[in-house]
């Protein structure tokens, strides 16, 4: 069973049941992500894991705030050494560059959290 942005406590959320939705907060479209490093302008973010499905994005002393339905991968890819963290904000894109791949994380609005679809 899949944990919401609503639960009282500040683990991570972890998800059980594949999403397949690409909406704000959850899967990266491949064009999406196409389009954010190929059209967008990316900036060096810290990333800072907060209760809820929050991330916080932290741009040279300018904090914003998001949602994502899977804080547990965030938290996967971010305790890998990790290269290049960046924000595609025309897009919603966040990037992590590990020793092993590139992630790509879809961020969404805070408080405008959908519950994930099958």
């Amino acid at each position: 069973m899949a944990n919401y942005p609503n639960r009282a406590n500040d683990e991570p959320q972890t998800r059980t049941e594949p999403c397949s939705w690409f909406g704000p907060g959850h899967n990266v479209h491949w064009i999406q992500a196409r389009k954010a490093l190929h059209d967008d302008v990316g900036v060096p973010v810290a990333v800072h894991l907060e209760a809820e499905g929050t991330v916080r994005l932290d741009d040279a002393g300018q904090e914003r705030c998001y949602w994502h339905h899977d804080t547990a991968g965030l938290a996967e890819a971010l305790a890998l050494p990790c290269g290049d963290i960046t924000w595609y904000a025309r897009f919603s894109v966040l990037t992590i560059e590990t020793i092993v791949d590139r992630r790509l994380f879809n961020l969404g609005p805070v408080g405008k959290a959908v519950e994930c679809r099958a």
